[in-house]
């Protein structure tokens, strides 16, 4: 299965003509290299093993033919455990992989959410019917278990980035390795194209939580932050796996671009400068109002 333009494009024309309505379907897509692929069978039993959420639920992990980072082959002989869920995509444009194929699917599908999760961490069971009642709540609005506010300016230096834990406060930036749940709608014909030239950029490739977040400031998508019961920041902190902890883990610096948080200010300082051209109609810099509230 491949992405397609065209598919993003048309349900765009078909939703504002009336002739599509979404229905109560998540799906919930990761992605992963090749090296991390035996490791994932606890993450995805995790997923499949969810609540009762009142939708229907499909699981993918999204994988291109080549890992751009190590340039390694994606192998095809995989354990049926995983095969039954892989969504083949042409291209690896990054953490973002988990993504794009998965709104493509969702519109085949006719779903109306799209959860993307990370591969290392071992989710709650109430994870989807959290999620999913918490968009019932804020249908305008992105949501998920983690998010990151801008405090105050530091100048040149960067942001001041801190976590959001209040339920239902928003955010600059959903943080996804805690699950993001957005409904499909919320993606236009111009997402790809602007995933795509992001992914490009070598520091805003590995910084995907921050480039969603720029995509859905412009299209004026809160995010907001579920922190309730059996799912919060905490709780998914507390659930990761060790290979989460690997050298190759972005928020350890994997990539060689240093971790989450110093990624994060030096793409915003690139794009406050003017130095990341989106590739697209709007630009970056006319979305940096996310981080300078």
């Amino acid at each position: 299965m491949t992405t397609s333009l065209s598919l993003l494009t048309k349900l765009e024309a078909d939703v504002r003509a009336g002739c599509v309505r979404a229905r109560r379907h998540v799906v919930i897509s990761f992605t992963s290299t090749p090296q991390r692929l035996p490791l994932l069978q606890p993450m995805l039993l995790s997923l499949l093993r969810q609540e009762q959420a009142q939708a229907e639920v499909t699981v993918v992990v999204c994988l291109p033919q080549f890992c751009a980072q190590t340039g390694e082959a994606y192998p095809t002989d995989l354990p049926i455990w995983l095969a039954a869920h892989v969504e083949r995509c042409t291209s690896d444009h990054g953490p973002i992989t988990k993504l794009i194929p998965a709104i493509a699917l969702a519109t085949r599908l006719g779903a109306e959410w799209v959860l993307t999760v990370d591969d290392d961490v071992v989710y709650p069971p109430a994870l989807v019917r959290c999620l999913v009642e918490a968009s019932d709540s804020w249908p305008d609005a992105a949501v998920g278990c983690s998010g990151l506010c801008r405090l105050s300016a530091r100048g040149d230096s960067g942001l001041n980035l801190a976590p959001q834990t209040v339920h239902g406060g928003e955010a600059s930036v959903l943080e996804g390795f805690a699950g993001v749940l957005y409904r499909a709608s919320f993606f236009a014909a111009d997402f790809m194209p602007y995933a795509v030239a992001a992914a490009e950029q070598p520091l805003a490739r590995l910084s995907d939580d921050l480039v969603v977040a720029l995509y859905l400031e412009h299209h004026n998508v809160p995010r907001r932050v579920v922190s309730c019961g059996a799912v919060s920041r905490a709780t998914m902190v507390s659930s990761g796996l060790p290979h989460g902890s690997s050298a190759d883990a972005l928020h350890c610096g994997g990539g060689g671009k240093g971790n989450n948080y110093r990624r994060y200010n030096q793409v915003a300082l690139k794009i406050n400068r003017g130095e990341l051209p989106g590739g697209h109609g709007h630009g970056w810099r006319l979305t940096t109002r996310t981080l300078i509230r």
